[in-house]
This record gives structure tokens, sequence and C-alpha cells, in this order.
């Protein structure tokens, strides 16, 4: 599934792009995913970690290429997606980011107090770092699920409560972005890939 052109052309108002990227692409694009194997990003029982689909023979899927896929399937162009595939949860935040935009950062949180957090910044997709993971956050109205490539459980792409998520109760480290920035709904609209832009770490 990727986005048409003519809906590129169409939908030319900022906010209409946001919210049809939200509603539709981006719902679609993640839930296609869901029941895909993880895999870890080398090659592990035989899977590779970089399918192209659900359900390709020999391929699973690893928490980061997951992100990028579902960005790739909604027809968001990166510029390097090996590249995003390839970093840490923050790096491939701040890729994200438009320059006024900011990561929220917080340790130490249960599920339901993480959930809480993420309701308190409102309906919209946001982009999970936990301590060695990552995946994405849809919240909508009173619910906030985490879909991602769980490595623990059955082992596959699932969509899940934060409060109670397994993933989430092993992560003593948050950071949460927003996924539907202006750079990236541009990036959309434009069909102009987006560039991997890792966050620059104080030398010491």
């Amino acid at each position: 599934m990727h986005a048409d052109r003519p809906s590129l052309v169409a939908t030319s108002d900022l906010p209409e792009a946001r919210a049809h990227l939200a509603d539709e692409l981006l719902l679609q694009a993640a839930d296609r995913w869901i029941g895909t194997p993880w895999t870890m990003a080398v090659i592990r029982d035989g899977l590779r970690p970089d399918a192209q689909r659900p359900g390709q023979a020999g391929r699973g899927i690893s928490c980061s290429w997951f992100v990028v896929r579902v960005l790739q399937d909604a027809g968001i162009p990166l510029r390097r997606p090996r590249a995003f595939a390839g970093a840490i949860a923050v790096d491939i935040q701040h890729s994200l980011l438009d320059r006024d935009d900011r990561l929220y950062r917080r340790r130490g949180l249960s599920g339901p107090q993480l959930e809480a957090k993420l309701l308190e910044l409102g309906d919209g997709w946001y982009v999970l770092g936990l301590s060695r993971h990552v995946g994405l956050v849809q919240v909508r109205g009173d619910r906030a699920e985490f879909i991602h490539a769980s490595y623990l459980g059955d082992q596959t792409v699932a969509r899940e409560p934060v409060a109670t998520s397994a993933a989430i109760a092993d992560s003593n480290y948050f950071v949460v972005s927003p996924l539907l920035t202006d750079r990236v709904v541009e990036a959309w609209r434009r069909q102009r890939p987006l560039d991997f832009r890792p966050l620059r770490r104080r030398s010491r």
C-alpha cells in the first residue's frame, strides 16, 4: 500500500494532509504488519530482519525496520531507509522533528503512568523509544496503543494498550516524539525524501 500521486495533489492543506495521513494511510500501514514475526537486526532463526511486505518468506521484521516500513508504506519517502533502520530510537525521532519540536524524555514510569502522559499530549501518532526498543503509539480519545515489533511474548508485530505492554514494563527509559510533524507531512505532500539526521552528541 502506498499513497497515490493524485491524493498528494488534491490534499493541499497541511491540516487536511495530516488528518489524511493519520486516519487512513498510517492506520492501514501499521495494522497490515500485525502478526509478522519479530527478529533482531541480524539473521535469527533463518529470518532476515528486513521484510518488504507482510508474510514475505524467510523474512521477519526488527523493531526499527517496522517503523521504517510503516512510514514508507504510508507514502512518506526516506532518503536512506537503512540508515533509519540501523539507528537507535532517538536518532530516528530526531530525523522526523521540526526545529521547534522537542523530545519528551521520562524515566521510571509504569505503563499506566506513561499512558497518562501520552493521553495528555492528545490524539495523534507518536514515536516511542524505550531502553532498547522503538515503536509507534496511536492516541485516540482515552486510548493509547503501542504498535511495535515485539521481542517479548509471541514475538510478532502487535497492537496493545500502552498501560499493559510487556515491552513498556521492561523499560525504565522513555522518549516520546510526534510523528506527523510539519516536516514529515510536507515530505509526504511533495514527495521529497526525508534525510537521516542523527542527534548530535556532545563530545566528552
